[in-house]
């Protein structure tokens, strides 16, 4: 599986990274985060996303939970057990309370539902504080 590269210039611009599988949302999110000045990253898969997190710096990582190979939640409990404090925001279509206790156990900085409220998406990118 590939990974679609969309980099803001200039370099000095925050970084995301996109990780999901579903093309529509990751174009969607892509667009909307670039003209906000973000450079921006996608990755299909959950052990693509791995790969570029351990290999690159990032702002934060827009995590979905269900993913090829790989669910989210794996690659979020991946990261904190290496002690990567890279900002993860869960961005899934699953709203079921547990899912969201756990991932926040987990170490998440965030979580939305999609269709994805914009708005707090980027107050949670944002926001060092909010979680």
């Amino acid at each position: 599986m590939g990974q679609d590269i969309m980099t803001a210039e200039p370099a000095t611009r925050r970084h995301i990274l996109i990780a999901d599988d579903d093309p529509m949302s990751r174009d969607m999110l892509s667009r909307r985060l670039a003209r906000q000045g973000f450079a921006v990253t996608t990755a299909e898969t959950g052990k693509s996303a791995l790969s570029l997190l351990e290999t690159g710096r990032f702002h934060a990582v827009l995590l979905d939970g269900m993913m090829p190979e790989m669910p989210g939640l794996d690659v979020l409990r991946h990261l904190r057990g290496a002690a990567n404090q890279t900002r993860v925001i869960m961005v899934t279509g699953k709203a079921l309370s547990n899912d969201i206790e756990e991932a926040m156990a987990l170490g998440a900085d965030g979580y939305v539902t999609k269709p994805v409220d914009f708005r707090k998406l980027m107050a949670l990118i944002e926001d060092e504080k909010q979680g």
